[in-house]
């Protein structure tokens, strides 16, 4: 089954017309890692076949987009003090 990279493909596409962004991988895994001012902002993966993107996000903002968008859930393997969103669609 080909998972529908869509959502990956888009803000990989965004990430990139960032100023100063940076694509690199994680040492370990299949992670895409976009960075701006050696800064991480965004990873990439697959999860059991699913396109995975999380983002950085204020609290708020992060509240407000998950209250918003029922594919939008809070990044699971990330520090929970900090807001971090996943999406997968």
């Amino acid at each position: 089954m080909h998972a529908d990279r869509t959502v990956q493909n888009r803000a990989a596409a965004r990430a990139a017309e960032l100023p100063g962004s940076e694509h690199t991988h994680q040492f370990t895994g299949d992670w895409e890692v976009r960075k701006v001012g050696g800064k991480v902002f965004m990873l990439q993966t697959s999860m059991p076949g699913e396109p995975v993107v999380i983002l950085k996000a204020g609290p708020s903002d992060a509240e407000t987009l998950r209250a918003s968008h029922t594919s939008i859930s809070r990044g699971y393997h990330l520090n929970k003090k900090s807001s971090h969103l996943a999406s997968r669609r």
